[in-house]
């Protein structure tokens, strides 16, 4: 059954990484565009860098007032710089010392953000734009972002250019 017509589509923690060719990610695509209004858009956050494909581990301990604090241990495994698949996991440590390891894993394509606006025209896309994080933690529209260990971005993207853009 089809939807009513959205005016906005997230398509967050990089959930769509796990289309791992071009066909399943134009096909995507294509559904959001479908589904989007006229002036709708499809907003996508990325990650990259130069650190984004080496394998690393990094704790960090997470305090909540309702639970026990726990660590939360996120771990890129491995890259291959020939498909670009990526294979992560995170783990938790609990209180108690019990350890979840791989609670979550994920198998995905490091996309890249040229790749992402063509791959979008190609599905039928009319714009799309980068929204690229400053230090401050806000996201500023730019056509050129600096090299950094580990950046995160969001491409946003509809039918035609929205009037303030």
């Amino acid at each position: 059954s089809k939807t009513r017509p959205m005016d906005l589509i997230c398509a967050q923690n990089f959930s769509f990484f796990t289309f791992k060719t071009r066909e399943e990610l134009i096909d995507y695509f294509k559904n959001c565009l479908a589904s989007l209004k006229p002036d709708g858009m499809l907003l996508l956050d990325m990650f990259g860098g130069t650190e984004a494909e080496d394998a690393i581990s990094e704790s960090r301990k997470i305090t909540h007032p309702t639970i026990e604090t726990f660590d939360y241990i996120w771990e890129m495994h491995d890259f291959n710089p020939i498909d670009r698949i990526a294979n992560f996991s995170i783990h938790f440590r609990l209180k108690n010392r019990t350890f979840l390891r791989s609670a979550f894993q994920y198998h995905w394509r490091m996309w890249t953000i040229p790749e992402i606006r063509e791959l979008l025209a190609i599905a039928g896309f009319g714009y799309s734009e980068v929204l690229w994080e400053e230090d401050d933690g806000s996201y500023t529209r730019t056509l050129k972002g600096e090299n950094e260990p580990t950046w995160l971005a969001y491409i946003a993207a509809g039918k035609k250019k929205w009037k303030n853009a």
